[in-house]
C-alpha cells in the first residue's frame, strides 16, 4: 500500500489567460466607444477571471491519499484498485475532483488514464472505492503516478496534486484447459517400450506415428488404412510422468506481430496448466533462461511469472549450444518445441522432433 501527500502540484491557466486576454479587449473597447454595454460585458468576464481564480484556490487542498494495488493480474482481466482519499480541510469540502493515473508498460510508454470522478468530498472525512483496470499486455506494469484533478468552479483553472507511486503490477499470460492428448504426434526424447509395461487396460493418451521399436499390438490398424500412415496408440502409464518444453523465441524476419506474441505465451501457459492439472511434472526452456522440473500450483505460478516477462528474440538461427544441452537434460523426460514463428508450426527439425501447431490444439478437458 501506498500513501501519503502529493510529491507535487500544478496550476494550468490555459483557459485563465485566455478569458484575461478577452476581458482585456473588452476594456479597451469599452473605453474608446463609451458604450455600456461593452462596460457591462467587461465587468462580467472580470468577475469571472476574478472568482475563478479566487476560489480554486479556496476549494483545492490536496487530499491524503492511500493506494492498494494487486501484485499479480492475467492478461485481458480486470482488476480492482483500491483508493481511500481524505479531506483534510476542517471547515470547507473539497468540490468536483478528478482521479487519474499514469500507467507505464513494459516499453516504457506512459498513459495517463481517466478513473474516477468524485462531485464532493466532504469536510474532514474520507472516502473508500475500487476502480477497475484491464491490463492488456504481459510485464511488468507500474503505475507511477496518481493525479487529483480539480476545475472547480468554472473550469478555466485547473488543479492538480500529483502522488508518487511507483506500484509494479506483474500481468501473466491468460490460462484454459487444452486437450493435451493431441501433444503424442509432437512430442519426442523418452519412450519407454510399451510392451515392457503395460496392456491395454491403461487409461488412452493419444495416436501417435509409428516408430522402430514400438509394439505392432498396438497398432491402430483402421486409422491407419484411412489416413496412409502407421499410427500406433499410446497409453498414460506408458510414458514418462513429466515434460520439458523448449521455447523457440525467434519472430519471423520482419515481423512484429506483438498481438500474436502474445496469444503464443498463452497457449504455453495453458499448456502448462493442462498438463499441471493432469498430475504432469513440467519443466520450461526458453534461451537463457528455465524453470526445472516441477508440479503444483506453486510451480504453475513459478512458470507464469517467468512467461510474463519474455521477449520475442530477433536471432536467426537457434542456439545449438542450448538446444543439444536441452536434448541431454530432457533424455527421461517427453520434450515439447514450441515456436512463436508461425512458418515452423507442424514442420519437423532435427533430432526427429516436430514443433507443435498450436491450431491442431483445441479446447476442453
Amino acid at each position: 500500500m501506498i500513501s501519503g501527500l502529493p510529491t507535487r502540484t500544478k496550476t494550468i491557466r490555459t483557459y485563465w489567460w485566455g478569458e484575461v486576454f478577452f476581458t482585456i479587449l473588452l476594456l479597451l473597447s469599452a473605453w474608446n466607444s463609451g458604450n455600456n454595454i461593452l462596460y457591462l460585458a467587461f465587468s462580467v468576464c472580470f468577475a469571472v477571471a476574478l472568482c475563478a481564480e479566487v476560489f480554486s484556490k479556496w476549494n483545492f487542498k490536496a487530499p491524503f491519499i492511500e493506494v492498494l494495488a494487486p501484485e499479480q493480474v492475467t492478461r485481458g482481466s480486470v482488476a480492482n484498485i483500491w483508493i481511500r482519499l481524505e479531506n483534510r480541510k476542517k471547515r470547507t469540502p473539497l468540490f468536483g475532483v478528478s482521479i487519474e493515473g499514469v500507467i507505464e508498460d513494459t516499453h516504457g510508454k506512459k498513459t495517463r488514464v481517466f478513473w474516477k470522478k468524485i462531485p464532493v468530498l466532504s469536510m474532514n472525512q474520507s472516502l473508500e472505492f475500487t476502480i477497475e483496470q484491464e491490463f492488456q499486455k504481459r510485464g511488468r506494469v507500474c503505475i507511477t503516478e496518481v493525479i487529483i484533478r480539480s476545475e472547480f468552479p468554472l473550469g478555466i483553472i485547473e488543479k492538480e496534486a500529483w502522488y508518487r507511486l511507483d506500484t509494479e503490477v506483474l500481468v501473466v499470460p491468460k490460462t484454459q484447459f487444452l486437450k493435451v492428448q493431441s501433444l503424442g504426434s509432437f512430442a519426442g526424447g523418452s519412450r519407454v517400450p510399451t510392451r515392457t509395461l503395460i496392456s491395454e487396460s491403461g487409461d488412452f493418451y493419444s495416436i501417435r506415428e509409428y516408430q522402430p521399436g514400438d509394439d505392432l499390438r498396438y497398432i491402430a490398424w483402421k486409422i491407419s488404412a484411412r489416413l496412409g500412415v502407421w499410427l500406433v496408440r499410446e497409453w498414460a502409464l506408458s510414458l514418462p510422468n513429466q515434460y520439458l518444453i523448449y521455447l523457440d523465441l525467434r519472430k519471423p524476419i520482419g515481423n512484429n506481430n506483438e498481438e500474436l506474441f502474445e496469444e503464443m505465451m498463452d497457449f504455453v501457459a495453458s499448456l502448462v496448466f493442462s498438463l499441471l492439472m493432469k498430475q504432469f511434472r513440467v519443466g520450461i526452456w526458453a534461451e537463457e533462461d528455465k524453470v526445472p522440473m516441477g508440479h503444483g500450483v506453486g510451480h504453475l505460478n513459478l512458470i507464469l511469472k517467468k512467461l510474463a516477462l519474455l521477449q520475442a528474440s530477433d536471432n536467426v538461427n537457434i542456439n545449438e549450444k542450448l538446444w543439444n544441452h536441452f536434448i541431454q537434460e530432457g533424455r527421461n523426460s517427453r520434450l515439447l518445441l514450441i515456436s512463436v514463428n508461425p512458418e515452423l508450426w507442424g514442420k519437423m527439425i532435427s533430432n526427429g522432433m516436430r514443433v507443435v501447431n498450436p491450431d491442431v490444439i483445441s479446447a476442453g478437458r
